[in-house]
């Protein structure tokens, strides 16, 4: 994950110390066969809040880009 993320290993222990710490990460230590340890990571999402009556989802082929705001390196 370090390597991926191109930091240091200790900033990435640090950041799982700190999502388990926040309530975001369960971790299961276990051992396998060989008596190698090894952790399984939970990842503890909140519930996702209710839509209210106002807010209209995003269509299903939408970009996420306003049509009406021309984008400044338009040609016209």
């Amino acid at each position: 994950m370090a390597d991926q993320c191109e930091i240091a290993h200790s900033t990435v222990r640090k950041h799982i110390k700190d999502l388990e710490s926040a309530g975001y990460l369960t971790i299961h230590p276990r051992k396998t066969e060989l008596g190698h340890a090894s952790n399984i990571y939970k990842l503890q999402l909140p519930p996702k809040p209710p839509v209210s009556s106002d807010d209209a989802p995003m269509p299903p082929n939408s970009i996420g880009v306003c049509r009406h705001i021309a984008h400044p390196y338009a040609v016209r």
